[in-house]
């Protein structure tokens, strides 16, 4: 056994017989590993956020958000304009005319295959939010569905089932409203004001703070709360306005069954929704096109770093011809002492798998300290705020699929010199000068 291991670090050790050609190999494997090991970093950290976004809304393929279908201009179509229905009920918005869901509707989705629960998604404002020093200010705050997983850093979430109106707040409001922190905040009521959309007439109603949000994309300067508070707050609002339009909702929220939320199942869902009339959205379909937009800019780095590689593939391959060629009355020697073609075949095999090794490894070691100062930077700078967002993120498993994977082309680059060496003839490498 430490015959074996002497005769392993002897050859490394020949491996630096040229010092130079030898460095600067690695050096090119070096740019390479380096490349693809930094940007496969920045497309999981950034990956990684927007996974923890999405997450807010738990499981993201079992919650789908349904709208009535509508052509792409809502006044024309390519057989001319389009016919009006009064029994079609419309929002305006932005000069454009939205088409709106009824109880009807509502009642057809829920008996559509694969839809296990559906809930009206009604348009409520609020003007604005009080606190206990009654200064007013302006909120964006919307209910919370069925599924969500709202991050709190201090309190809880809010129950959306319960019966007692609950709010979860954004950080950034706390010291507005008038509390001393977060703690001091928790187990307090505010006011919520909304406008009466047939008088105009402002009216107020409550609700208790029993959470305090973490600032993230998502929850950056909104607020949620229950389905007591948005039952409240609606009722508030359309008080008054005919029943047609009591009864209209700019969309719905529908949860999937464990059965339907990927694949075909959920392909189905939504054809069938589709034929009906309506269209359905997950979240994934939502941040699709952000993914693709990260996956391909990370990806042609990559593909910069492929190059990289490819190039220090021929530099391998020139390294271990040359090396041959030095060696050759050595291969003569060893091959006429009884050394077999396979053992030869090693050899050089080991020393180019060795050039991979050191590249990949010191390639990798670069891109995490580049990784840190960058990540030290983008959070005192760009990313001030956004907690839990690294945008470098480095894992053992990455880490070592980027050397393996150098090692593997190393030695793919490597194996024709070292048939050529396992082939010499002992006798024509003895003669060699």
């Amino acid at each position: 056994m430490k015959n074996k291991v002497s005769r392993i670090f002897k050859q490394i050790g020949e491996f630096w017989q040229d010092k130079l050609r030898t460095i600067l190999t690695v050096i090119s494997v070096f740019i390479g590993a380096f490349t693809i090991a930094l940007t496969s970093a920045v497309n999981f950290g950034v990956n990684d956020y927007i996974d923890k976004q999405v997450g807010i809304f738990g499981n993201d393929s079992t919650i789908l958000e349904i709208s009535k279908k509508t052509e792409s201009s809502p006044f024309s179509s390519p057989e001319g304009p389009t016919e009006y229905s009064p029994d079609k009920i419309s929002i305006g918005m932005a000069g454009l005319s939205f088409e709106t869901l009824s109880d009807e509707d509502i009642e057809k989705i829920k008996a559509i295959d694969g839809i296990e629960k559906v809930e009206p998604n009604k348009s409520v404002s609020i003007e604005y939010i009080e606190g206990i020093d009654n200064k007013k200010f302006l909120i964006s705050a919307r209910s919370a569905i069925s599924g969500m997983v709202l991050d709190t850093k201090s309190g809880r979430p809010i129950d959306i089932s319960s019966a007692q109106p609950e709010i979860n707040l954004p950080a950034s409001y706390i010291e507005a409203l008038g509390f001393k922190n977060d703690e001091d905040a928790i187990d307090t009521t505010i006011k919520l004001a909304v406008k009466n959309s047939a008088t105009g007439k402002i009216k107020t109603t409550t609700a208790k703070v029993v959470g305090v949000l973490n600032k993230s994309l998502v929850q950056d300067m909104v607020g949620f709360y229950n389905q007591s508070v948005l039952d409240e707050v609606s009722e508030l609002q359309i008080a008054g306005l005919p029943n047609a339009m009591k009864q209209s909702y700019i969309g719905a929220i529908a949860n999937l069954e464990s059965d339907f939320v990927s694949g075909d199942n959920l392909e189905k869902v939504k054809k069938e929704l589709d034929r009906k009339g309506y269209s359905g959205t997950t979240i994934e379909d939502r941040i699709g096109m952000v993914r693709n937009i990260v996956n391909a800019i990370t990806g042609a780095l990559v593909l910069f770093g492929a190059i990289a590689l490819l190039a220090a593939s021929f530099g391998i391959i020139n390294t271990l011809y040359m090396s041959v060629q030095e060696r050759t009355r050595e291969i003569g020697l060893l091959k006429a002492m009884g050394m077999s073609r396979g053992r030869i075949f090693r050899i050089f095999s080991l020393e180019a798998i060795m050039i991979g090794f050191w590249g990949s490894l010191l390639g990798l070691g670069a891109a995490m300290l580049v990784g840190r100062t960058i990540n030290n930077y983008a959070t005192e700078t760009f990313l001030k705020g956004l907690e839990g967002f690294s945008l470098t993120i480095f894992t053992p498993l990455n880490g070592l699929v980027v050397c393996l994977t150098i090692m593997a082309i190393a030695f793919i680059a490597g194996a024709l010199p070292s048939l050529r060496a396992a082939k010499q003839d002992p006798i024509e490498a003895l003669r060699y000068e």
